[in-house]
């Protein structure tokens, strides 16, 4: 933080000698050379939009949805991976310094999600 502080003050002195120094016709060393116009070409493609990346969903993924539920976020322990077990007890069940975000399956009142499709406990 404090190195961009002292590099914007230096670079506006620098810029600003520049400018002073270009603009003073007395004190210019020899003759100053006239700008030339360059030909420039014209683009011979057209530019096209990127294709958008399509993301396959995982098997887990695709269990959740299949079976019902909706893909969340939340917070895990860090040994869990996306779409954990939330049959299992204490999976989510860590502090939020030992956790990670993960996604989840939510798969609503008196079920959950065992690894591959949303159940009755």
């Amino acid at each position: 933080m404090q190195t961009s502080r002292l590099v914007v003050p230096a670079v506006v002195l620098v810029l600003a000698a520049l400018l002073f120094t270009a603009c003073d016709e007395d004190h210019r060393p020899g003759p100053v050379a006239t700008p030339t116009t360059v030909a420039t070409a014209a683009p011979t493609a057209t530019a096209t939009a990127a294709p958008t990346p399509t993301s396959t969903p995982s098997a887990a993924e695709q269990g959740c949805v299949e079976s019902g539920g909706t893909v969340s976020s939340g917070l895990c322990c860090e040994s869990a991976g996306d779409f954990p077990n939330t049959c299992a007890i204490g999976v989510c069940g860590c502090a939020p310094g030992s956790s990670h975000e993960v996604k989840l399956c939510e798969c609503g009142e008196g079920q959950c999600f065992d690894g591959t499709a949303c159940v009755a406990p």
